[in-house]
């Protein structure tokens, strides 16, 4: 609860910080999974500890990274038992690493084994009386490369190496072990025995497994999805861009990587993305600038086949730890049919307002004669009824007589 919410540097020497964010900054570039084999921790209490990292991005459900997991071990005990081993001193008994000594000969016979190999199930007095062998504890489908390493390794001379592979314990269990070796020569200089130290790491390994599954899952959907991740640094040379940019602009990612922006944007989007940035960059330093802020530009493309295709950016920085921007990076969507569409309703809408310029309307109070029923126009003369409203409306007349009038005016007529 107490580290919740802490930076890192709070708990790191300076130059463990240093290590920490490189780490992390290439993680963040490259999306691979990364092991930092070791790294000092200041404790509450003042004292330090040496931990093993794994880590593996975090990323939300458009593929865009979001932040970090990973898993932190305690190897401090293995150190400490690493660096006995090399001033020829015992392991500490309780210490997660068992000593071994190997005789150099088939099987690899074991003189000398520490009492915590009981993790594993066995007892000393199963390897010590020969009852056991090393070699047959470790896992059949390793066997092979493991003593294939140990003869390269042997006959190369190589002081100390150290190899990942499986043993089964006593109970049948299958566990992953470190084991870190070093030669042993007599007088004459012949290999005679190989002592180290054997680490049980299966719970590290299914953690990195999980997040290597984590990553391929993530990579899946980035690979699969519409939206186009990228990121670029200050020059605006790509340096990364997903899968999804082939069905858009027809160019493979690494195609596209390799050509320059001004290749891939019109003249007219090209300025403006130059002249966004630039903005942007002139915005540094200000008071009251958000630097985690946003930008979201329109910028049309050429396609591999000299088509064009507008995609809509949302664009953010890339930040060392000084907070200077060293690249940006963003999502990208291909709107060119939304674009089409709005371009076909802008037209649509000005037609409608020119027809709509173009229809006369009679509106306010209309002086008429209430004998001769003529009407009085904005210059004061009088006018039939007829004309007055053809001029200011489309409405066009025919004549006729009704019938009243007709009566009345043709009275022999009507009658007939």
């Amino acid at each position: 609860k107490e580290l919740a919410g802490m930076n890192y540097r709070q708990y790191t020497s300076e130059h463990t910080a240093k290590i920490l964010y490189q780490i992390f900054h290439l993680l963040y570039e490259t999306g691979k999974p990364s092991l930092l084999q070791d790294y000092e921790i200041i404790m509450k209490d003042g004292t330090s500890c040496i931990h093993e990292l794994s880590t593996a991005l975090i990323r939300d459900s458009s593929g865009r990274p979001v932040g970090f997991r990973g898993l932190s071990r305690d190897i401090t005990r293995r150190k400490k038992a690493e660096e006995a081993l090399k001033q020829a001193s015992l392991v500490v008994e309780n210490s997660p690493a068992v000593l071994f000594r190997w005789r150099a000969a088939q099987g690899w016979p074991v003189e000398l084994v520490s009492n915590n190999v009981v993790q594993f199930g066995y007892q000393p007095e199963d390897f010590l009386s020969g009852k056991v062998l090393y070699g047959s504890i470790i896992h059949q489908d390793d066997i092979e490369r493991v003593t294939d390493e140990v003869q390269k390794y042997s006959k190369g001379n190589v002081a100390q190496f150290r190899q990942e592979y499986r043993i089964v314990t006593h109970s049948g269990d299958v566990r992953w072990v470190d084991d870190r070796t070093t030669l042993g020569k007599n007088a004459d200089g012949h290999i005679t025995h190989y002592q180290g130290i054997v680490i049980d790491i299966t719970e590290q390994k299914h953690a990195e497994e999980t997040l290597q599954e984590s990553e391929q899952r993530y990579r899946f959907l980035a690979e699969r999805m519409n939206d186009v991740i990228w990121m670029a640094d200050l020059e605006l040379k790509i340096k990364y861009i997903s899968p999804s940019i082939e069905k858009i602009t027809g160019y493979t990612p690494e195609e596209f990587q390799h050509k320059d922006l001004q290749e891939l944007l019109t003249p007219e989007s090209y300025t403006r993305a130059i002249n966004i940035l630039a903005e942007e960059l002139g915005h540094e330093g200000n008071i009251g600038i958000d630097p985690a802020r946003s930008v979201m530009i329109d910028l049309e493309y050429l396609r591999k086949d000299s088509s064009k295709v507008w995609m809509e950016l949302l664009v953010s920085a890339i930040r060392d730890n000084t907070g200077m921007i060293t690249g940006i990076h963003g999502v990208s969507r291909d709107i060119t049919e939304y674009r089409n569409a709005a371009m076909e309703r802008e037209h649509l809408v000005d037609r409608l307002r020119k027809a709509l310029a173009d229809v006369k309307t009679l509106s306010g109070l209309v002086p008429i004669c209430a004998n001769c029923k003529k009407i009085r126009d904005d210059k004061g003369y009088w006018n039939q009824i007829e004309s007055y409203i053809s001029e200011h409306s489309n409405a066009v007349f025919t004549h006729g007589i009704c019938p009243e009038c007709a009566k009345r005016l043709y009275p022999d007529y009507k009658d007939k």
